[in-house]
């Protein structure tokens, strides 16, 4: 009798599982996933390296009724570190999450520009990032679930994650966007950006490269005057003749890097 319960038990179980799953699988058909869903009812578009800060980018959701949605794009680095916790108190006298609305049109809010930081995120190893509304308009909310669960930053960016919500003016909703970049344009910079980085680090390993062959020529010649051999390299400073030699390599370098850089832009 045990034996039978047991696999009663068991087989009702599986049933169970594989109902849950075709349900889940279901939904996601009719619904879509969380991604499918941002792109069905909400426009995208990006802010990239905010401040000068390199892969400092964010991403502005817009409904079709206007209401701006802050987050995280997935390029920027705090994706890569260990976030400890979000404050929304940017300045001793400024706490975002005080920021409070009214009527149907949300008045009252504190009033933001693309600029404005609306928390600060702060990492392991003394790490922190500024979070900035990309947009201009009145800050209805701010994420106050971040405060408890800071890490759906990181593993729910577009949904569960987001920073705050935006209500640009009136006079700005259709243009609210237009400044930023779309997902085309957002790519293709990213695409830009990676190139121009291989480039600089193949670039700096040509220089320190034509560095090392010009210190290994001028030594061999000088221990060859003095009569010794190459592995014989005494100590002191690089005389004024190998100095200049260097200072040629590394101009002839850059010139070369500027003229392949005019080339691909033009």
């Amino acid at each position: 009798v045990r034996v039978r319960v047991c696999v009663c038990f068991a087989v009702g179980f599986c049933v169970w599982c594989a109902s849950i799953g075709l349900i889940v699988v279901v939904m996601e058909r009719v619904w879509g996933t969380p991604e499918m869903v941002v792109d069905r009812y909400f426009r995208r578009a990006y802010m990239s390296d905010i401040k000068s800060n390199e892969y400092h980018d964010q991403c502005v959701l817009q409904h079709s009724n206007k209401v701006c949605i802050v987050c995280v794009a997935p390029s920027h680095p705090l994706h890569k570190c260990t976030i400890l916790s979000v404050d929304f108190r940017v300045k001793e006298s400024l706490d975002r999450s005080q920021s409070k609305v009214h009527g149907k049109r949300k008045k009252g809010g504190q009033f933001v520009t693309p600029y404005s930081a609306l928390c600060i995120v702060r990492c392991a190893g003394d790490q922190e990032f500024v979070l900035c509304s990309c947009i201009r308009g009145n800050l209805v909310e701010v994420n106050e679930a971040l405060t408890q669960r800071p890490q759906l930053l990181q593993s729910h960016p577009l949904t569960n994650g987001y920073i705050a919500v935006v209500v640009p003016k009136q006079s700005e909703g259709l243009t609210a966007l237009d400044r930023l970049l779309n997902i085309e344009q957002f790519a293709e910079h990213c695409q830009q950006r990676e190139r121009e980085s291989a480039e600089n680090i193949s670039y700096g390993l040509s220089v320190q490269s034509a560095r090392e062959d010009v210190c290994e020529t001028e030594s061999s010649a000088r221990n060859a005057s003095l009569g010794e051999t190459p592995g014989q390299d005494q100590d002191g400073e690089v005389d004024r003749k190998e100095t200049e030699l260097i200072a040629t390599a590394t101009v002839d370098l850059l010139q070369q890097n500027d003229e392949r850089a005019t080339e691909e832009s033009t």
